[in-house]
């Protein structure tokens, strides 16, 4: 009979990946780390995902399976945290896998020295390129890193580095992930868990570095889970981002160039990506709003080489110069 109180809870999210359901959770069952929940949450697929995942409980009785209308990745994982009795939660997205150690080595690290959240690195796996990709987090290895280096370091890298915006490679102990984070709905699909992540790490004075890639996180050429996202998402997390300096003023210095890579990229992504047309209408509609004309005008300047060094940032510069041209534009006519 399974525990009440298992020690880790595994939440599993899924949405039409009945190719690689099996071989994740097989990653999971066979763990050395036994004493473990697993928790999947199917979001609305319409394949045989579901199915899958209900086959698989029928022969491990640690596996809870529920379903729910597709809300996207974040609700999903809300989903699961309000199912979770374990002390410490680990979140795995249904097309990936991980290591059999992985739940053994973060809990015994997590309970040798009381954190409320380990570090991990993953690798991408391309599928459709047949190739693989290590994307280290570059923390102090093996040892505790305090508040003063967690402003420090990991907020910079926090736009930087996706391994820092995901929450696949992370143990996070649940009630500090409660007592932090309000669960609640979004119609976001798209930066959710950039916000989620932010508001755990301003709340840490201490965490811990495992430099191994316990987690693989699978590439697809088609939309991905993680990928879907509203028109209205960037909007959202620029001005949530903004809003959030009083609590962040003691590193806002470094914060105000994770925003501004927030705000030039997201404009570029959401006004000129290559399946549509510039969308001035809603560019239009944003510009009044007077949080985003401040972002604006906080970035513009911004040199962007020192946020990224991407070989895209000067695509993406003229970009925004060009976006805000046509904002000053605007304003010159709106006021003759």
């Amino acid at each position: 009979m399974r525990k009440v109180m298992p020690s880790v809870s595994i939440i599993v999210i899924g949405y039409n990946t009945e190719q690689f359901i099996e071989e994740c959770l097989k990653s999971i069952m066979n763990q050395t780390f036994p004493d473990i929940e697993i928790i999947c949450v199917d979001d609305g697929s319409t394949d045989s995902t579901l199915s899958l995942m209900q086959q698989m409980a029928s022969i491990d009785s640690r596996i809870v399976v529920v379903h729910q209308e597709n809300s996207g990745p974040f609700a999903a994982r809300n989903k699961g945290v309000e199912l979770a009795k374990g002390k410490y939660i680990v979140f795995v997205d249904s097309d990936d896998w991980i290591d059999v150690e992985l739940i053994n080595d973060t809990f015994t690290i997590a309970e040798k020295y009381q954190l409320n959240m380990v570090f991990y690195d993953y690798v991408k796996e391309h599928i459709h390129e047949n190739s693989i990709e290590l994307n280290p987090l570059l923390l102090p290895e093996n040892q505790m890193i305090f508040k003063e280096d967690i402003q420090r370091i990991v907020y910079p890298k926090c736009m930087q580095n996706s391994s820092f915006s995901s929450p696949c490679n992370k143990m996070i102990r649940r009630e500090f992930l409660l007592s932090h984070h309000q669960i609640q709905q979004t119609s976001l699909r798209y930066g959710e868990d950039l916000l989620f992540l932010l508001e755990l790490y301003h709340q840490l004075e201490k965490t811990y570095y495992i430099p191994h890639a316990y987690y693989h996180y699978r590439i697809h050429s088609s939309e991905s889970l993680s990928q879907r996202h509203t028109e209205n998402a960037f909007f959202v997390i620029h001005k949530k981002l903004y809003e959030a300096r009083e609590p962040y003023a003691q590193v806002w210095d470094v914060m105000s160039e994770l925003y501004a890579n927030t705000v030039y990229l997201g404009l570029a992504e959401l006004f000129f990506d290559v399946k549509r047309k510039p969308n001035f209408t809603t560019l239009n509609k944003y510009f009044k709003d007077p949080v985003f004309v401040k972002s604006i005008k906080m970035v513009e300047d911004t040199d962007l080489l020192k946020i990224s060094k991407s070989s895209k940032v000067v695509l993406f510069k003229k970009i925004v110069k060009l976006l805000l041209k046509c904002w000053n534009l605007n304003m010159i006519a709106s006021n003759s």
